[in-house]
């Protein structure tokens, strides 16, 4: 028997609990993503930060900003920013909760020019609570089908 065979046995336990332990230490993030109305008209860029906690798999604290701006807003117009947080799971957006939300983004779509499809609205909101949630629950490129991925970027801080 070789000599490393004799010391594989032994040494499995400690890789192991190496592992385990790898996996119950909070994880901070930070994301940047920008989605896009199919035909462009719309853009709708999240900057969430937040922490995954030990033994889970997203965030169920986290805050951000929502920033949307269209095409069709006057020359000079400033995009609209609402501040978007996750609290024990739940979602709130300028303080709504509910569907207050629903009502909330509605009209801030509404008022920079983005008259946007219902699906188009349900796809936003699923893109605000997955960035909100950490890198896993962040809707990728192939995970969308009304609005389109522009860019993703995750950070540690």
């Amino acid at each position: 028997m070789a000599a490393w065979q004799s010391v594989a046995p032994l040494g499995a336990p400690f890789v192991i609990a190496a592992l385990a332990a790898g996996c119950q230490t909070n994880r901070p993030f930070q994301t940047s993503a920008v989605y896009g109305t199919a035909d462009g008209r719309c853009t709708m860029r999240l900057e969430t930060q937040g922490v995954v906690r030990a033994g889970d798999d997203l965030a169920r604290d986290a805050e951000g900003r929502l920033t949307l701006s269209s095409r069709s807003q006057a020359p000079g117009a400033p995009p609209l920013d609402a501040i978007v947080a996750l609290r024990s799971g739940d979602l709130t957006m300028d303080g709504a909760l509910g569907p207050g939300i629903d009502t909330l983004l509605a009209v801030n779509l509404t008022a920079v020019g983005c008259a946007v499809r219902p699906a188009e609205q349900a796809e936003l909101r699923r893109a605000l609570e997955g960035a909100l949630a950490g890198p896993k629950g962040t809707l990728m490129d192939g995970q969308t089908k009304a609005l389109r991925v522009v860019s993703v970027r995750f950070d540690t801080p």
